[in-house]
This record gives C-alpha cells, structure tokens and sequence, in this order.
C-alpha cells in the first residue's frame, strides 16, 4: 500500500506547483461562486470540505477537495 505522500507526489504535475494546489478564502469564493460568509456558514454546517489549518490564522483548501465537492453537487431540478 502506497503512502499518502506518495499519492499526493504523483497527482502533482511539474507544471502545477503544489502552492497552487491550496486555495484561500477568496480563491475558493471564486471557484465555487459562493460568498465567504456562505462558505463559512456552509463549513460549520457541515455542508462544505473542512479546510487545513496552517497557522492559527491561516487555512486553506486543497483545491481537489473544491474541485470534488462541486462535482458531486446535485444537478438543480428543473421546476
């Protein structure tokens, strides 16, 4: 069975530095159209992905994690 360091070591492409695989606040608002109060709101919900924690002030958002989450939203029913 493979780490988890090397499964992350072969999803990063050379072209996609792995700084750019974590996403703040405001880039993640962006990428799911959603305002950070909703992303918060959504968070402590439990309705959107648990960030990391890198500092007391500092989280991030693997952009896989977003980038799931959006795909597994429910197709809007036509009414």
């Amino acid at each position: 069975m493979r780490t988890r360091e090397e499964q992350i070591g072969e999803s990063v492409s050379a072209a996609e530095p792995l700084a750019s695989m974590l996403l703040n606040v405001k880039e993640v608002s962006k990428r799911t159209s959603l305002s950070r109060t909703t992303i918060w709101r959504w968070l402590k919900g439990g309705r959107f992905p648990e960030p990391l924690r890198l500092s007391e002030n500092c989280v991030r958002w693997r952009s896989e994690d977003v980038d799931t989450w959006i795909r597994n939203l429910p197709a809007r029913q036509a009414q």
